[in-house]
């Protein structure tokens, strides 16, 4: 995995929410703005053990506000959760954003991965 310029993935387990470091780059399409003698970095492997999910997401999650301002509380969102599947996962926040931050601009994509 290398990050393209998102928002640091999550690994979800029952004890809770676990950033996944992985190599950063520019997004894709401006790496001509990076030094030309930069190279690019090798992925990193992403061990999904069974009963895991991955969770990568854009920061129309991370970013979206509600009315006073306040951020989404993603973290605090999740551990209403519990284990859930990816498809119980992805469509509780795609609803669960646009119900906490009303209509915003931002774009809003959500990937959950698991291993069965």
């Amino acid at each position: 995995m290398v990050n393209r310029g998102h928002v640091t993935p999550l690994l979800l387990s029952d004890h809770g929410a676990t950033p996944v470091h992985c190599p950063y780059e520019l997004p894709l399409g401006l790496g001509r703005l990076g030094r030309p003698s930069a190279r690019r970095s090798d992925p990193a492997a992403v061990p999904l053990p069974p009963g895991r999910t991955l969770l990568c997401y854009t920061d129309g999650v991370s970013e979206a506000r509600d009315a006073t301002g306040a951020f989404y509380p993603l973290a605090g969102r999740l551990t209403t959760l519990g284990t859930a599947t990816p498809e119980r996962l992805v469509s509780f926040l795609a609803h669960d954003v646009h119900e906490y931050a009303g209509l915003f601009a931002d774009d809003l994509a959500i990937l959950a991965l698991t291993r069965e």
